[in-house]
């Protein structure tokens, strides 16, 4: 608008906007989906000498099944708000039926934590011949929110765990940290 001049100034179109500044892009990239394979071993337990445990009791029965070792794979998605998972139980040895599941716990290394899901129950996972697999959305069988649990991981994914239990192990047979190969 020139000076003398009473017309109003034209309206910036948000077309004219985007021409001249580009369209917005995050400072960083925006975590959407994360595939994880975890390694777990039964060394990797931890027991509860030196630090508080869930409900007071002893994590595990010692140190875990020696030896052992089981793989998972995870993919997380922000968007669907679904966590598919498979889990090969590699040489976890013993039944399933009671005492056995597959959690995702909360606890960085060296931390024992408390479940934010359950991904498999026992007798799901004594039935899998091996490989338990599935996609857990909305709420799990326990009715943890799946949506809430996959914003934590994505958000610092070296604060969680995995642990399958079995019947002989009730407190935890494997353990693996969440890491990215």
């Amino acid at each position: 608008m020139s000076p003398g001049d009473s017309s109003p100034p034209s309206p910036l179109r948000a077309a004219d906007l985007l021409a001249e500044k580009g369209p917005w892009q995050p400072q960083e990239p925006v975590p959407a989906d994360l595939d994880i394979t975890v390694h777990r071993r039964g060394e990797d337990v931890l027991d509860c000498e030196d630090q508080p445990c869930v409900g007071g009791q002893p994590l595990v029965d010692g140190k875990g099944q020696p030896s052992t070792e089981a793989t998972a794979t995870l993919v997380f998605d922000a968007v669907e708000g679904t966590l598919g998972y498979a889990v090969d139980l590699g040489n976890v040895g013993g039944t399933f039926e009671g005492a056995g599941d597959i959690h995702l716990h909360r606890g960085g290394p060296g931390v024992n934590g408390l479940s934010v899901l359950l991904l498999a129950t026992g007798p799901e996972v004594e039935a899998a011949n091996g490989v338990v697999s599935g996609v857990l959305e909305g709420t799990d069988s326990q009715d943890n929110d799946v949506e809430a649990a996959i914003t934590e991981v994505l958000e610092d994914r070296t604060g969680f765990y995995l642990t399958i239990r079995s019947n002989d192990l009730p407190n935890g047979a494997v353990r693996g940290q969440l890491a990215v190969d």
